[in-house]
């Protein structure tokens, strides 16, 4: 699927109905935030305000998982949560969170 290919998240997780339920509930839960943008690429779906900041794709579309869909969130800091699989940073070094 070419990036000009991509229309909507629809068209991103077709045959992947639990992700895209998943988006569902992630638009669902960002709505209650305010105004923010939706950006579709060839591989997630990305909520803007000015920067994008939270992320939601499906890790079989590069490797072989079962996991249906991530959300990444981008934070200003670190936040260390057993609610939280992993974390990094994009700036210097990556951090790796209790599992």
């Amino acid at each position: 699927m070419g990036a000009a290919s991509v229309l909507g998240p629809e068209d991103l997780f077709e045959g992947f109905p639990e992700t895209l339920t998943i988006y569902q509930a992630v638009k669902q839960a960002v709505s209650v935030l305010g105004e923010s943008s939706v950006r579709v690429t060839k591989s997630q779906v990305a909520f803007r305000r000015r920067a994008g900041f939270a992320f939601v794709w499906r890790p079989g579309q590069y490797i072989s998982n079962a996991v249906p869909a991530v959300l990444s969130i981008a934070l200003p800091h670190e936040v260390v949560s057993d609610r939280f699989q992993g974390g990094c940073a994009s700036r210097p070094q990556c951090v790796d969170a209790p599992h």
